[in-house]
């Protein structure tokens, strides 16, 4: 679940049911910068490259911890349904 944050979109919580290399990488609190080199700067700017995007994409999510940038590289799933994000 994500929640806006400052200039960034902030881990709220990682879902047990989510993609296993994301549950195994991204921790609460995380911010997310970039989704494909494009930068997110709230929920909303990160639903809508999210949307465009087709199931088997290549996603490269790129995020902060601790201060220092790091990137997670996956492809796209087919949705899940139920809530992912949190708006704040």
């Amino acid at each position: 679940m994500l929640r806006n944050g400052k200039d960034s979109v902030i881990v709220h919580r990682v879902l047990p049911a989510g993609l296993e290399v994301v549950r195994n990488s991204l921790k609460e609190g995380d911010r997310i910068t970039a989704l494909n080199t494009t930068k997110v700067n709230d929920v909303k700017s990160f639903v809508d490259v999210w949307d465009v995007m087709k199931q088997g994409d290549q996603v490269t999510l790129t995020y902060q911890r601790d201060g220092k940038e790091r990137n997670l590289e996956f492809k796209k799933p087919r949705s899940m349904g139920g809530p992912m994000i949190i708006r704040q």
